[in-house]
């Protein structure tokens, strides 16, 4: 098995009085996430593992996600799994892209920004988009799109000098705004996205939340936010199963990794934030096919887009329904299933990881860090690299 090359610690430094990353040395894959294979050198550039580059001619979503592909056999025939896949992936992702985007209307779709501006209408949507809304009923995530739609001006748009301005925990009035939010958000009658079965449905807006977001400018009722790539990641996989493409796995920038086939052992980096120190804690070692979800109130190298610094901590997207405050009860939190979706094994995980009390969740393997402790409770799998230093000694428990 091929070992993942050393990975330095990672130091969130305070400058200016905002916290800033410093670079990963040697990340693997893409952001926080390591996964190596244990697999022969590559024979030639056309057989044994190789990422697939997937070029639509339409917008899409590939650039989001890696899919490294074990192809077989000899050069003629992984050059027809490739035209295979890239046929297969190429179309999903466009797909995906046209389903999921709540910033783009798109001609002949009724997609989610076609369902946020058209409320109080019966809308028919794609089977894959309603399988979305599906498995959201019930949870309070779907209905945040506001307070997702601030934390991303405040993260992406606002210049520094209006940062305190729009901070619920410095201005007042942010607070008081995101408490609105919330409250909309978890009153059913005000807000609600009715299934009528057959792929339609109705977003519900009450008449004073549709004048109060007329007021604020608001454009987005209901979005899947950091969810969205666990349900875009599912339908990739998916597609690429339904044809036999099954000798490879999709990993996403924010954090989802699907692993197809159960033939190779693979491994992923597990990461501890302690106050300003990200540690490279130790490696996993696990056999797949495997749904894995990496949750973390910080940034990495390539996926930090998603969060701002301040003084003592960061704005992030994990908004908690009681109040729309951002906030996390651990700083990482990795969890997995054997047998469900990243989507499946996400919304097991928030109820514990968004909020100021964590709880293992249910329903899922998981792994989490109590002081130098690397807690898990899945005896499959396997840890190695166990980090040891004059700051941090890591050590494995599992709890059952």
């Amino acid at each position: 098995m091929r070992e993942p090359n050393p990975i330095n610690r990672v130091e969130l430094s305070e400058k200016n009085t905002v916290y800033r990353w410093i670079a990963v040395i040697a990340l693997l894959v893409i952001g926080a996430v390591g996964i190596t294979v244990g697999i022969m050198s590559l024979l030639n550039k056309e057989t044994g593992w190789q990422t697939v580059q997937v070029t639509p001619q339409e917008r899409s979503c590939s650039e989001n996600f890696i899919l490294q592909y074990n192809f077989a056999g000899s050069g003629a025939e992984a050059t027809a799994v490739n035209n295979k896949l890239q046929a297969a992936y190429g179309e999903a992702c466009v797909t995906a892209y046209q389903l999921f985007t709540p910033d783009e209307e798109i001609d002949g779709v009724n997609n989610l920004y076609y369902v946020n501006h058209n409320p109080n209408e019966e809308i028919a949507v794609d089977p894959v988009l309603y399988a979305a809304f599906e498995k959201m009923q019930g949870t309070p995530w779907l209905y945040l799109g506001p307070a997702y739609a601030h934390y991303y001006n405040v993260i992406l748009g606002a210049d520094e000098a209006r940062v305190d301005d729009l901070d619920p925990l410095v201005s007042q009035e942010a607070k008081e705004y995101l408490g609105k939010i919330a409250a909309f958000a978890a009153d059913r009658d005000a807000v609600s996205l009715e299934l009528l079965g057959d792929n339609r449905v109705i977003l519900h807006v009450r008449e004073d939340y549709l004048a109060f977001a007329a007021e604020e400018e608001i454009e987005s009722f209901i979005d899947f936010a950091y969810l969205t790539n666990a349900f875009i990641i599912d339908y990739l996989s998916d597609t690429l199963v339904a044809q036999n493409l099954t000798e490879g796995y999709i990993v996403s920038a924010d954090g989802y990794t699907r692993n197809l086939d159960d033939a190779n052992t693979f491994s992923f980096n597990i990461f501890d934030r302690v106050e300003n120190l990200v540690y490279p804690a130790a490696v996993m070692e696990y056999r797949g096919p495997v749904s894995l979800v990496f949750f973390k109130d910080y940034p990495t190298a390539n996926s930090d887009v998603n969060y701002r610094g301040r003084e003592d901590r960061f704005l992030h997207l994990f908004v908690d329904p009681a109040d729309g405050i951002c906030r996390t009860s651990v700083e990482n939190l990795v969890s997995y299933s054997y047998d469900t979706s990243c989507a499946d094994v996400a919304l097991a995980m928030l109820p514990s990881f968004v909020g100021s009390q964590f709880q293992v969740p249910e329903g899922v393997f998981s792994i989490w860090c109590e002081g130098e402790n690397i807690c898990y409770n899945d005896d499959s799998i396997s840890f190695h690299d166990l980090l040891s230093s004059q700051e941090m000694s890591y050590s494995a428990v599992l709890r059952k």
